[in-house]
């Protein structure tokens, strides 16, 4: 869907793997309590992925927005 590289599609399985352990467990109260998601914002950052499409020399992953858009489909799957 999205035509990825290999490295591209690795990153996107990366934070899929990061939604299933961070994200999705408190996916139902973070809704039903109406709350930011810090903690999950929190752990997209450990992980590098809020600087997704940042440039690599100002210290993002440099990727492109079609690798954020997979990236972001693949966290709402969850």
């Amino acid at each position: 869907m999205y035509r990825l590289t290999e490295a591209q599609q690795e990153i996107v399985q990366r934070i899929g793997k990061l939604a299933d352990e961070a994200i999705a467990p408190e996916a139902g109260d973070v809704d039903k309590e109406a709350r930011f998601p810090r903690s999950s914002l929190d752990a997209l950052g450990k992980a590098g992925f809020l600087g997704l499409t940042v440039p690599e020399d100002l210290g993002g992953m440099g990727q492109s927005l079609r690798t954020a858009a997979a990236a972001i489909d693949e966290v709402a799957q969850r």
